[in-house]
C-alpha cells in the first residue's frame, strides 16, 4: 500500500492475548497468524508446513518477531509493550497504521501487519544522507494522515502531542504508583539529574507558556511523532510492491500535532540512543535544506489536490517572493529548534515510566536524564 493510498484495509480486531512464555508464545503467535493473516500461504497452510519465528530489532518499546512459512511468505507480529496502553491509544495506533501498511490483525496485545520484504531500517548515523528524501515522505505523510483524520472526524478530537500529551505525561511520570516501582538506583539516577517532580513540572510548564505564544503560528495536522531510525525503512532490493523508496512504520504514537514537531523530534533522534547531542545533532544549515526540501514537496502535493487544510492554513506553505520564502524557512528553523525541547521534555517524562513499567532489557532511567540533560542545556537558548 503505497503512502497516498486512500482506501485504507480493515483489520480483524480480536480478545486474543499473547503470553510472556517463550516457546507458548512462538506456537501461539504461529496460530493467531494461520488463523487472522488472509495469505494463502498462511491461511491454507498444510499441518506440517515449516514455520519460523525469529526476533526482529527495532525500538525499545515493543518486542517485533518476524513469522515466515515455508522460507517464503512473511508478516510481523508486534507485541505490545507491558503497560504501555497506559500512554499509547491502540485505537489510534491501528487507524494509522491502517492507512500506510497493509494490517491484517490486532489483539489485545499485539498487533500483526505485512513484513517488507526488500527493505531494512536506517542506521541513525545515515539520517543525514536521507535527509531529502525523508523531507519529502514526511509531507506526504502529514498530508495524508490529516486528510483521512479529518475525514472520520477524529483530528479535532485528538490532543495535540506538543502540549497535550506532555502536560499530561509530566504529572503520570510522577503518580505515587509509578515512583513506587522505581528501584533506589533508578530514583537515583533520575535524581542526581535534577529530574524531581516539582523541577519538571516548573520547566515544563516555561515551555508550555512558550509555545502559547507562539501556538497561531505552528500548522497542526497529524504527526508520527516518533520517527526515529529504526521507524524509516529504505528499499534494499525489489520484493515488496510497496511504493517509494522509503517507508514510515510503527504508528503507536501518531496523533495531532504542530507538523513541526516531528522534523523536531527527528533532529533528535539524530543523536541515537546514546544521544551524542555534540557529535550529532544537526548544524543550522542541514535544518534549513531539510525546511526547505518539507515545504517544496508539501507545495507540490497540496498543488496536487491532497488539501487536509483550510486556504489560511495551505497559505502557511506559500511565499510571494524568494526572499520571503527564505526568512520563513529562518523563522522555522527556530520554530524547530524550539520544538527540540517539547520533544526531550516528553521522551524524558516518557522514560520515567517505562523505567517504572518495562521488562525490556534497557536502561530507560539513564535515557530519561540524557534527554533531561539536553533539555537544561538548550532549554534558554533554543526558546528565543
Amino acid at each position: 500500500m503505497s503512502i497516498t493510498s486512500t482506501v485504507p484495509e480493515t483489520p480483524v480486531v480480536v480478545e486474543d492475548f499473547i503470553v510472556d512464555d517463550e516457546v507458548e508464545r512462538n506456537q501461539q503467535i504461529i496460530s493467531i497468524v494461520t488463523k487472522f493473516v488472509p495469505l494463502p500461504a498462511f491461511s491454507n497452510a498444510p499441518a506440517d508446513a515449516a514455520f519460523s519465528v525469529t526476533v526482529l530489532s527495532g525500538g525499545i518499546t515493543n518486542q517485533l518477531y518476524r513469522v515466515q512459512v515455508q522460507s517464503k511468505d512473511s508478516v510481523v507480529v508486534r507485541v505490545f509493550g507491558k503497560e504501555t496502553q497506559r500512554i499509547i491509544s491502540r485505537e489510534s495506533e491501528l487507524f494509522y497504521q491502517s492507512l500506510f501498511l497493509r494490517t491484517f490483525c490486532q489483539g489485545k496485545n499485539f498487533l500483526i501487519y505485512e513484513f517488507l520484504d526488500g527493505f531494512r531500517d536506517i542506521d541513525f548515523v545515515d539520517m543525514p544522507t536521507h535527509r531529502l528524501a525523508i523531507a519529502k515522505q514526511f509531507a506526504a505523510f502529514h498530508l495524508t494522515a490529516t486528510k483521512h483524520s479529518r475525514e472520520v472526524g477524529r483530528f479535532e478530537k485528538e490532543a495535540l502531542t506538543a502540549i497535550d500529551t506532555l502536560r499530561q505525561w509530566s504529572v503520570d511520570a510522577f503518580t505515587e504508583e509509578a515512583v513506587s516501582k522505581l528501584s533506589d538506583k533508578q530514583l537515583a539516577t533520575l535524581t542526581g539529574a535534577g529530574m524531581t517532580s516539582n523541577a519538571i513540572h516548573s520547566h515544563v510548564n516555561d515551555l508550555l507558556s512558550k509555545l502559547e505564544t507562539v501556538r497561531n503560528e505552528l500548522v497542526v495536522g497529524v504527526c508520527h511523532n516518533d520517527l526515529l531510525c529504526a521507524n524509516i525503512m529504505r528499499r534494499t532490493t525489489s520484493g515488496s510492491d510497496i511504493g517509494g523508496d522509503l517507508v514510515f512504520i510503527d504508528f503507536e504514537y501518531g496523533n495531532r500535532n504542530f507538523l513541526l514537531y516531528d522534523l523536531a523530534n527527528h533532529f533528535n533522534e539524530y543523536v541515537g540512543l546514546e544521544c551524542n547531542y555534540d557529535k550529532f545533532f544537526p548544524a543550522d544549515d542541514l535544518i534549513l535544506e531539510f525546511v526547505v526540501e518539507y515545504r517544496r514537496a508539501m507545495r507540490e502535493l497540496l498543488l496536487d489536490g491532497i488539501t487536509p487544510f483550510g486556504e489560511s492554513t495551505q497559505s502557511a506553505f506559500f511565499s510571494t517572493s524568494d526572499e520571503a520564502e527564505q526568512l520563513v524557512c529562518l523563522q522555522w528553523i527556530k520554530y524547530v529548534k524550539l520544538l527540540t525541547l517539547a520533544s526531550n521534555a516528553l521522551w524524558s517524562c516518557w522514560a520515567i515510566m517505562q523505567a517504572a513499567h518495562s521488562v525490556i532489557d534497557f536502561d530507560f532511567a539513564d535515557y530519561a536524564t540524557h534527554r533531561w540533560r539536553r533539555f537544561i542545556a538548550t532549554k534558554d537558548s533554543f526558546s528565543q
